[in-house]
């Protein structure tokens, strides 16, 4: 019968049940950051698929000219080089993006870990708490006491 032991095995399983609410809402951030990461890898990559397609659309009509003896076109080297750069950016861009979701993929595995690891504390705690409240609760308990004998002597009473 530990009163005190059943208060505090109550306040370590409301503890435990804050710590994995809010590791379940962490969890939750870190998914939708991922989600974020994975529509900019894909935008990325859909902008360096355009990029490459004009590169190689600029490259195509700049070697044209060239191989037509004629002198080059300057708008057209112009728009090759431009189309290049673009395409290294986006390259870059690309680059970024995978990093960008392969690091908050692991963020969003790593948190959810830490959800499911304060889930099964919470768990724990609460049997505890259950476990600690009915050991504390009051029981009644019948004592049988065997001793020497007792006698008593019993005097009468004085009239008056």
């Amino acid at each position: 019968n530990n009163p005190e032991a059943a208060k505090a095995a109550d306040e370590g399983a409301k503890l435990a049940e804050k710590l994995a609410a809010d590791l379940a809402a962490e969890s939750r951030k870190a998914a939708d950051a991922f989600a974020a990461a994975i529509k900019a890898a894909e935008a990325a990559a859909a902008q360096l698929k355009v990029a490459a397609e004009k590169f190689a659309a600029a490259k195509t009509a700049a070697e044209k000219t060239q191989s037509n003896a004629e002198p080059p076109d300057a708008d057209l080297i112009a728009a090759r080089d431009a189309a290049e750069k673009e395409a290294e950016a986006a390259v870059e861009k690309d680059k970024m993006a995978g990093e960008a979701r392969i690091t908050a993929e692991k963020g969003a595995a790593e948190a959810s870990a830490k959800a499911k690891d304060a889930e099964t504390k919470k768990a724990a705690a609460a049997d505890r708490a259950k476990a600690a409240n009915e050991k504390a609760k009051p029981t009644d308990v019948t004592i049988t006491a065997y001793s020497a004998p007792i006698t008593f002597q019993v005097k009468p009473e004085e009239k008056k």
